[in-house]
């Protein structure tokens, strides 16, 4: 008769060790292998959803501001530059030369010696020692150009506003320490904007004139003048001095003046509406009425922007105020990045079924750039919330 093989725990199923866990029923592991603790539980699963206003602190904006306007080179408002020398002739060289009291003229000789009897003046206040003195009157508007111009605008910012945020909850009864296990979803929306105005180009037109006093300074050599008023004749004879002037002044003097003054005047504005949905993870600690919980997670964002620039170069002059240039800039679109979340929420029950929540969410996407003609603008999509969510269990 056989002897019954007896039994031993190297025998026992795996699978009738498995049920005999889940079942409560103490068991013991094979030799030589560890205990596996039975998974914990907290209850049936919870399902909440909640929803409630915040306010977003709101995404970084980049800015940095161009203009067009110092590409243009606009006519003159002012009038233009203008040169009306008197008939007094190059003062290095023979010619004749007419004054307001008098003239020194060429006759037959002065080509080869440089002198004439061919002169003539009107005051004796003319003669000043060993001198003639004549005196001729032009006029002259002067033409200037000052350009001012500096690269434009670099600025960041935040773009903080209002907010929404709606979330569903599905808590497990599974735990972890002190915490039960869930998951999460929600849908959070965020608005802002910025707006920033500049001014980088100037222009300044000026026009000055002048009336142009000449003084010719010449020397008589001991010749004694006739008394004035005196007309040499140009086949002579007369007393003979030099055709060319020892010296010859120009004194300017400062009649009117005009000026045209352009400026641009820059405005930029980005506005931008946050669509999110994310999707993670959450641990739960109760402690009646009260509920921590932690989440995380996964997020995908859509971005409504609206970049927009306009800009106008005026024209101050004496005529009056007036628009020379504008321009009006506009881009809007969605773009959509990718991203990640996490939350702190402190719930507080009200009744068996209804709670609030007090929360704070930080939320990171990545950036992106639009322009909006010659200006930049670029968008950190990250973020903190503030927020509060009235919410029921089910």
């Amino acid at each position: 008769m056989k002897t019954a093989e007896p039994i031993t725990m190297k025998r026992i199923p795996t699978a009738l060790l498995a049920s005999l866990a889940i079942s409560g029923i103490p068991s013991v592991a094979p030799a030589g292998e560890a205990k596996t603790p039975a998974a914990a539980t907290g209850g049936d699963w919870q399902w909440s959803l909640s929803a409630g206003p915040a306010w977003h602190s709101g995404g970084k904006l980049g800015f940095a501001g161009g203009s067009r306007s110092q590409l243009l080179d606009p006519p003159s408002f002012v009038g233009n530059a203008v040169l009306e020398v008197p008939p007094v002739g190059d003062a290095s060289a023979v010619a004749d030369r007419f004054y307001n009291d008098g003239y020194v003229r060429q006759d037959a000789g002065t080509a080869a010696d440089g002198t004439t009897w061919f002169w003539g003046y009107d005051n004796a206040s003319q003669v000043q020692g060993d001198s003639l003195v004549y005196h001729a009157t032009g006029f002259e508007s002067i033409r200037t150009d000052t350009v001012h111009t500096t690269p434009g605008m670099r600025r960041d910012s935040r773009m903080p506003g209002a907010a929404f945020s709606l979330r569903a909850d599905a808590t497990s009864p599974h735990t972890w320490g002190p915490f039960r296990v869930g998951a999460t979803i929600g849908v959070n929306v965020a608005t802002g904007s910025r707006s920033h105005t500049f001014t980088n180009h100037r222009l300044v037109q000026v026009r000055e004139d002048h009336r142009l006093d000449y003084t010719d300074r010449y020397d008589l050599g001991g010749v004694i003048p006739p008394s004035a008023p005196y007309a040499g004749e140009i086949d002579g004879p007369g007393p003979l001095i030099d055709n060319i002037p020892a010296l010859r002044e120009i004194v300017p003097v400062l009649l009117d003046s005009d000026t045209a003054v352009f400026t641009n005047q820059v405005g930029a504005s980005f506005k931008n509406k946050t669509f999110g949905i994310g999707a993670g993870l959450s641990l739960d600690y109760h402690q009646h009425p009260w509920t921590v919980i932690f989440s995380g997670g996964v997020s995908l964002e859509f971005h409504d922007y609206t970049a927009a620039m306009s800009e106008t170069y005026t024209v101050s002059s004496p005529a009056g105020t007036a628009t020379y240039a504008s321009w009006n800039d506009k881009n809007s679109g969605v773009k959509v990045r990718p991203g990640l979340f996490a939350e702190v929420a402190a719930r507080y029950d009200i009744g068996e079924r209804n709670f609030i929540d007090g929360f704070v969410r930080a939320g990171l996407a990545d950036d992106f750039s639009v322009g909006a003609g010659p200006s930049r603008f670029r968008y950190e999509s990250s973020g903190v919330s503030f927020g509060v969510r009235i919410g029921h269990r089910f």
